[in-house]
Formats: structure tokens, C-alpha cells, sequence
């Protein structure tokens, strides 16, 4: 703009600004509720809407103060977010909190039958499998049996008795026994 607009009309602009810049973190709000996750999601998305905001805040002032930013515009969007949130953001959550919790609602007794039946076929194939999961499960218990239990190495070594080797002149002399087949 080349005409220099009036302060009071750019506090009104950065007011209405920040009414939908709350509008827009409605939308956070209702993924939040819809979808809830973790406490590190959450600051990343709230990061990146504040960035979003920043950036939305300095185009509007370099367009509407003739290149200048204020403070005045950072405060009016804030009471402008503020004003939103404490009367039609209260409305608009209410609303969809309504709305979603009664779809939930719809939801679960469409679903409750097919709940069921899922059930009923996860006990019948759990009473069929369950002999099969008993002797798995003891397979698995007794895996580690058959291994060696102590981590040294019993071969490479001139002075090997663990093994009954006998030491014979510095040379390692192994008694086997061969049995004949017939």
C-alpha cells in the first residue's frame, strides 16, 4: 500500500488477524482430539504453527504498516487470538467435542457385534491352538539348554585338560574311542 494507513485501523487489522490465526490453531486442536499422541509431537506441530504465524504476522505488517513492525501488531493479534478463543473458540470446541464424541458413539454400536464376533473367533482358534502354543512355548523355555554355558575355548591350547586331553611332550595326544559297526 502506498497510502499510510491509520494506527488505529492497523490494531483492528492485527485484532481480525489474529482471530483466524486462532481459527487456524483450531484446527491443531481438533487433530489433538481426534488423534491424541505424545508431548514431543505436540511442540513440534506448536513450533511449527508459531512459525507459521511469525511469518504470517511480518508479511501482514510489512503490507499493512508500510514496512515497519511494531509491538502494537504482536499485541493485537494476541488479543485478537484471545478475544476468539474465550468466546467462538469455546463454542467451536463444544461443538466438534459434541458432534465427534456422538460419531465415536455411532460408531462403536455399529461396531460392537463385529467386536464380538472377533472375540468369540480369537477364544475358538486361542481353545484350538492352545496345545500347539504349550509345546512351542516349552521348545522355546528349553532352547538355551543345549548350548555352552561356560565362554572359554577348549581347543588352541597345549595345556588343555578340561577336555581329558593327555599332554604328551609338549603334544597334545587325544584318546578317542572307535567303535566297530557290523
Amino acid at each position: 500500500m502506498n497510502v499510510e494507513t491509520p494506527l488505529y485501523e492497523q490494531f483492528l487489522y492485527f485484532i481480525v488477524c489474529g482471530a483466524f490465526l486462532g481459527l487456524g490453531y483450531e484446527i491443531l486442536r481438533l487433530l489433538r482430539f481426534c488423534l491424541p499422541h505424545g508431548v514431543i509431537v505436540t511442540g513440534i506441530e506448536d513450533t511449527l504453527y508459531l512459525s507459521l504465524c511469525g511469518f504470517i504476522l511480518f508479511g501482514f505488517s510489512m503490507e499493512i504498516g508500510n514496512g515497519q513492525f511494531r509491538l502494537l501488531y504482536l499485541v493485537s493479534a494476541a488479543v485478537g487470538a484471545a478475544v476468539y478463543f474465550l468466546t467462538v473458540g469455546r463454542l467451536i470446541k463444544k461443538l466438534y467435542t459434541l458432534i465427534l464424541s456422538a460419531f465415536s458413539k455411532i460408531i462403536r454400536f455399529i461396531f460392537r457385534p463385529v467386536k464380538k464376533a472377533i472375540g468369540k473367533f480369537a477364544h475358538f482358534l486361542g481353545a484350538r491352538f492352545g496345545k500347539v502354543y504349550k509345546l512351542l512355548s516349552a521348545k522355546l523355555k528349553n532352547r538355551l539348554n543345549n548350548l555352552k554355558s561356560k565362554h572359554n575355548m577348549l581347543y588352541n591350547h597345549n595345556d588343555n585338560t578340561a577336555r581329558g586331553d593327555e599332554i604328551i611332550a609338549g603334544k597334545q595326544k587325544i584318546k578317542a574311542k572307535v567303535k566297530k559297526e557290523q
